[in-house]
């Protein structure tokens, strides 16, 4: 006799029984619409809402942020009116004065060719010209030569005012894109940030799904076992069979809820009944209810066992399938999409990985600091040595690998205000321009210009760049391998500068910051090295890739030596589609950033033109100059 299915006459209905009635399963399924669709939802009693106040508190202080930028515009617009206002009628003025020039001009020639006319009509004839007549057209010459010395006098100075006014239309128009800038980048760093904060609540909501999902629920089964299954060699083997039998009529009525509440939540999975089905049934547990009810039947004198009716308990754990954080992070415009099932692979063709060969330092090598007479920037020298970079944890910073690097030296500090006006004199980017603070508010590509003035016009002797993403970290972790960039590794009061805008949950220091700190303020790391955790976050010379760290590999060093991965460097025609080509990393975190993000081995990203407030950078020691 075979199995005996949910709905046969002889067995009773599988059923799986939960709160008031419902069955667990499709409590599950409720709960995940709830907490996915429905924007307030209740979760053990604490009610988890979409309006978040920490939200609406950074929109209101970008809000006064761009007013106030707003405001200071609102002068300058009025000043360029009134300066192009007053070019108007002083370009009249301009135009007039050329008309009478050109005409004096005219004029002039006229009145000399009359009298040389007359002139040598005297000396042809003599007696035949009225005399008076040559000196009345030399007099008027003379006049008119007078006009014309008056008139380009006025016209000098016309031009002179109108150059003023130009420059000065010039000055304001700078101001107001300067302005402009300013509130492009306050409300890209609000969407930045607001992003960030959805994605972390949607982290937070995700993990709270997994921890009611994935919870047992017990399902009562009853089964036939079929005694005379091939098999079955004793009753113990047919009790057996009949446990089998429940685990897999439970994991069958249980697993299609679970594919549908995944749908529903808007998964697009290209799973299949049976496989969610075997992987339930890997992970349920049969407890045996009563004892079993032989079924025999008479042949001859004798009975035979023929089956054995049987009342179990089974207790399924609920796993949500593989990969499913990063498909439902995804839905919700955070991380990249992560398929639940094998496609056909599409053979790519794959460009190799550009790698700069950076040159070692030549000389000296034997000075522990070195320090630039222009800019006064002091670089320290770094051993060369090997670490494990990246981390497990996050898929943008793994996996962890080993990586080599050799000597370099690297500024002690941040680039301050002043030393950057060394190089650009009466230019200053920053948001608040204090001279002993990190320049910031920079793009990548205004580094790039400042590097390449840099190495022009400095005396110091050296080639200047930004140390690869490679460098950095080492040097951060310092000669102890510390997790943080401080002095003792770690990020106590008075360690570091962070944690100012805490808007995903980080501590909130009271440092008496609350923008960048001047940039040897905190005590520096064991390789003498400030503020490499928190102040203001640093550009690195490597283009950003979520899987950057597997371009670290090269055929011809194991581990890899000095790896670098160029900007836009695209593998295949599909990696770019989030825009990863123009990125650039970005290391350190900053006072505007919670503790996590101050780890040595944290990545973080901008784009080649952003500005932020809270972005510097710090130089490296290509090499010295012959």
């Amino acid at each position: 006799m075979g199995m005996i299915a949910a709905g046969h006459p002889l067995t009773r209905q599988p059923h799986v029984t939960g709160r008031s009635g419902m069955k667990p399963i499709h409590y599950i399924l409720c709960l995940i619409f709830l907490v996915f669709v429905n924007p307030l939802v209740s979760l053990g009693g604490i009610t988890v809402s979409t309006e978040n106040p920490e939200k609406e508190k950074l929109m209101a202080s970008a809000n006064i942020e761009t007013t106030e930028l707003k405001k200071q515009k609102e002068p300058l617009s009025k000043s360029l009116t009134q300066a192009k206002d007053r070019k108007r009628p002083l370009q009249v003025s301009i135009d007039n004065l050329q008309t009478k020039l050109a005409q004096t001009e005219k004029k002039i020639k006229t009145l000399g060719d009359k009298a040389n006319k007359l002139m040598k009509l005297d000396m042809e004839k003599p007696d035949t010209v009225d005399f008076n007549l040559i000196v009345e057209a030399k007099t008027a010459k003379k006049i008119a030569q007078k006009e014309l010395k008056a008139i380009k006098k006025e016209l000098d100075k016309k031009k002179s005012d109108m150059k003023s006014i130009d420059s000065e239309v010039k000055g304001i128009e700078s101001k107001i894109a300067s302005l402009d800038g300013q509130i492009s980048a306050v409300d890209a760093d609000m969407k930045r940030k607001i992003k960030e904060m959805n994605c972390g609540f949607y982290e937070q909501q995700y993990k709270k799904l997994v921890a009611d999902i994935e919870q047992k629920v017990t399902v009562p089964v009853s089964v036939q076992a079929d005694c005379t299954h091939k098999s079955v060699k004793s009753e113990v083997d047919c009790m057996e069979l009949g446990a089998d039998q429940a685990k897999e009529i439970a994991s069958r009525q249980a697993a299609p809820s679970l594919v549908e509440s995944l749908k529903v939540i808007g998964g697009d999975y290209e799973m299949v009944k049976d496989q969610i089905t075997e992987k339930m049934a890997s992970f349920s547990k049969v407890q045996q209810v009563g004892d079993p009810t032989p079924v025999t039947i008479k042949k001859g004198l004798a009975y035979h066992l023929v089956a054995l009716k049987m009342k179990f308990n089974v207790t399924i754990f609920p796993q949500l399938p593989p990969g499913y954080r990063d498909q439902y992070m995804k839905s919700k415009g955070c991380g990249k999409d992560t398929l639940l099932s094998v496609k056909p692979a599409v053979p790519v063709i794959k460009k190799p990985v550009k790698r700069k060969i950076v040159k070692k330092i030549t000389k000296p090598t034997l000075k522990k600091t070195w320090k630039d007479s222009i800019t006064g920037m002091k670089f320290v020298m770094i051993p060369g040595g090997c670490y494990t970079m990246g981390d497990e944890d996050e898929t943008a910073d793994a996996p962890p690998h080993k990586v080599c690097v050799d000597d370099f030296y690297l500024g002690e500090v941040e680039v301050s205000q002043y030393q950057w006006q060394k190089i650009f004199r009466g230019d200053n980017p920053s948001r608040k321009k204090v001279m002993d603070r990190p320049v910031e508010s920079v793009s990548y590509d205004r580094v790039q210009e400042f590097i390449k003035a840099f190495n022009e016009n400095s005396k110091g002797k050296a080639i200047v760049d930004l140390p690869s993403e490679a460098e950095w970290e080492y040097a951060c972790r310092g000669a102890d391998n510390r997790k943080y960039g401080t002095k003792n590794g770690s990020l106590g009061k008075r360690a570091a500068n962070y944690g100012v805008s805490d808007i995903l949950g980080g501590i909130n220091e009271i440092d008496g910051f609350n923008y960048a700190a001047p940039v040897n303020h905190y005590p520096p790391n064991s390789f003498g090295l400030y503020h490499m955790s928190g102040n203001v976050a640093e550009w690195v010379k490597d283009g950003y890739f979520d899987n950057g760290y597997k371009r670290h590999k090269q055929e011809d060093s194991d581990p890899p030596q000095n790896p670098l991965v160029e900007i836009g460097d695209v593998e295949d025609e599909d990696e770019d589609e989030d825009g990863d080509g123009d990125e650039v990393v970005v290391r350190g975190g900053s006072f505007l950033t919670p503790k996590y993000k101050l780890r040595c081995n944290k990545r973080d990203s901008a784009t080649v033109v952003e500005k932020r407030r809270d972005l510097g950078f710090r130089l490296k020691i290509v090499e010295f100059k012959e």
